[in-house]
């Protein structure tokens, strides 16, 4: 690893060790009611609209609706104040998952213990240096482990990707080639809790600590 990878990767560890307690200000609620949904539909539609991922319109809308029936969506929460989103898709035989769908795919991923993590959006006045990314994904790795959810994959836009990648150093598998897809380089991926959760514990105790404990 180079001299500026370790300074990246100490920062992020400086950050999580001694900003954790922020945890307390952050939470998910899940979409049940209609105003959920609302609430749910415009913070992601205007996120995507304002980071140029769709053209405004109803086609956006309908494709990602035919996965409400295969999802549990979340509206992220800091202070009470709906900041972002995040969908879990849940594998099904019917329409799939949609980076599995979309991209050309080199691995059998057909195990009824994988999700796809979508719609992942924050607001920018409330992303605070990467914080509410790594809050967020706590909480979220914390609901599928508790529902004995085995892995994910994502189609991550290229700053996401780098940031877990990169910053992180998480350990992501590409699972076919990026392209260019609803508005951005994005990159099909697939991670295993268990191979990140035996990474983590060797690469950075940190980490780990903070996702597991």
């Amino acid at each position: 690893m180079s001299f500026k990878k370790d300074l990246r990767f100490n920062r992020i560890s400086f950050i999580i060790k001694h900003f954790s307690f922020f945890e307390r200000f952050f939470d998910l609620k899940e979409v049940k009611t209609r105003k959920d949904r609302e609430v749910f539909t415009n913070i992601w539609y205007n996120i995507w609209i304002e980071e140029g991922y769709a053209e405004p319109g109803e086609y956006i809308l309908e494709k990602k609706r035919k996965y409400e029936r295969f999802s549990k969506d979340y509206i992220l929460k800091f202070l009470l104040i709906p900041m972002g989103t995040i969908r879990i898709i849940h594998n099904n035989s019917e329409i799939g998952l949609p980076t599995i769908t979309d991209f050309e795919t080199h691995k059998n991923l057909n195990d009824q213990k994988l999700v796809e993590l979508s719609l992942f959006s924050i607001k920018k006045g409330y992303r605070f240096f990467h914080l509410s990314n790594l809050i967020s994904l706590k909480k979220i790795y914390k609901l599928l482990k508790k529902d004995e959810i085995l892995a994910f994959v994502a189609a991550l836009d290229q700053r996401l990707f780098f940031f877990l990648k990169e910053k992180l150093s998480m350990p992501l598998q590409k699972i076919a080639q990026e392209k260019n897809y609803e508005g951005s380089l994005t990159f099909p991926v697939f991670l295993s809790f268990k191979e990140s959760e035996d990474y983590l514990e060797k690469r950075s105790f940190v980490f780990y600590n903070f996702f597991t404990r």
